[in-house]
């Protein structure tokens, strides 16, 4: 996998939300529809929701670990908890539903690429932009979920 630049993180965010190309496949999994571009705060990095496959720009790639904390609020989303995926080296993190201090070990679940049964194998693979903006606003997101 390549070394993600700061440019060509600006070049993928464009293609998919102002050129609307279809999102990508996950080079990790293959698997498209949760693939992509995203920022938190100051980070801009590409990750999968599918497998976890993290990389920031200038990188190397990590491999993130999936965890359901799964208070009240916690959301569903298409049929399954929405997973955290969290930092190899976090121990523990304030959820973000409740505010509650989460310890990972006690929360960590089977990523959806090793379950076979998980709700998200049933989402459609190779959508248009437009396919999936629709798919993911039938599924209560309010835009393409990546």
């Amino acid at each position: 996998m390549k070394t993600l630049s700061a440019s060509d993180w600006d070049e993928e965010f464009r293609a998919i939300f102002a050129r609307r190309v279809p999102p990508p496949s996950c080079p990790g999994c293959h698997r498209s529809a949760f693939y992509g571009p995203r920022k938190a705060e100051d980070r801009i990095y590409q990750m999968c929701k599918f497998c976890g496959l993290y990389q920031a720009a200038n990188r190397d790639p990590v491999q993130l670990i999936a965890t359901v904390h799964g208070c009240r609020e916690w959301p569903q989303i298409v049929g399954a908890s929405y997973i955290w995926w969290v930092q190899p080296t976090e121990q523990s993190y304030e959820c973000p539903y409740c505010g509650s201090k989460v310890t990972v070990s006690s929360v960590t679940v089977t990523r959806p690429v090793d379950d076979s049964g998980h709700p998200w194998w049933t989402v459609p693979q190779g959508m248009a932009f437009d396919e999936a903006r629709h798919f993911w606003v039938e599924h209560g997101q309010p835009r393409v979920y990546l």
